[in-house]
């Protein structure tokens, strides 16, 4: 098989002041799939997707993309490469969510648009089941609506790598599987590499091609679904006893309640996993 992307980590550290959040992290993602990273809170999952992207600097350790050092590029040529969709936006500007989603076109255009870049953006509202807001006003929206525009305007940059920070953050459970879906199709029908960051296990389970479970800002474990979802895992990471069900030969997590005896206790087991605790 013919490598055509290439993102590799190694060795990388970050730190906030003295504070280390990253260390030791080193992988290889190839090609396209959807690789869902998930650890509890704090663990650096979002630090680890803004550094590939270079929102942060690295303090240690080398990410290069393509055989080329990620401090080569310049801010332009990588977002042509890399896109990145934070978990939410406070932003509330007042363009409409076609002018919103536009925006994502410029690493590709500048700010010459023409006929192919509307075409984009009808694809994005089309990708994202939203045509039916295209001239409404972003500051209008509600927070679902506007993480679905905010993915928008990432598929609009059509970039070989897609980081997502919680993307189905602010949604109901019908539109988080529906957008799990849609970001699955991506990375298979054109070939994207699509990286997100993920509190739901099952959802994670359920989609992914491949898991990076973390831990103490390090990688604790790495690999297939199967692999990665298991009880002793689970146990070692989030610190809750559970079961795991196998539904449609993929791994589903159910928490065992009488593990969370104190209310503070649920602020370590990813949220939606809540749902199906044991009666």
């Amino acid at each position: 098989m013919v490598i055509i992307l290439e993102l590799v980590i190694q060795n990388l550290s970050f730190k906030y002041l003295d504070r280390e959040v990253l260390h030791d992290i080193s992988l290889t993602l190839k090609n396209s799939g959807l690789v869902g990273i998930l650890g509890p809170n704090g663990v650096g999952k979002s630090t680890l997707v803004q550094c590939i992207d270079r929102i942060l600097e690295i303090t240690g350790g080398d990410v290069t993309i393509n055989g080329k050092h990620l401090r080569e590029y310049k801010p332009k040529e990588l977002a042509k490469i890399v896109s990145y969709v934070p978990c939410s936006t406070s932003e509330t500007f007042p363009m409409t969510v076609l002018d919103t989603i536009l925006v994502g076109r410029q690493p590709n255009t500048g700010w010459r648009l023409d006929r192919a870049d509307f075409e984009v953006v009808q694809g994005a509202l089309e990708f994202m089941d939203i045509e039916d807001l295209a001239l409404r006003h972003f500051n209008e929206l509600s927070a679902g609506q506007r993480q679905k525009v905010m993915l928008a305007r990432g598929y609009a940059q059509h970039a070989e790598i897609l980081l997502l920070d919680e993307p189905t953050a602010n949604l109901d459970i019908k539109h988080q599987y529906s957008v799990s879906k849609r970001l699955k199709r991506l990375s298979q029908q054109e070939d994207v590499m699509v990286i997100m960051v993920c509190h739901d296990l099952n959802i994670a389970a359920k989609y992914c091609d491949r898991l990076i479970l973390m831990k103490d800002g390090t990688i604790y474990a790495d690999g297939d679904p199967t692999e990665i979802i298991t009880e002793r895992n689970i146990k070692d990471v989030y610190g809750v006893d559970c079961r795991i069900l196998v539904d449609d030969g993929k791994p589903f997590v159910v928490v065992n309640d009488d593990n969370l005896e104190r209310v503070s206790d649920l602020e370590c087991v990813p949220h939606s996993v809540v749902l199906y605790l044991n009666a």
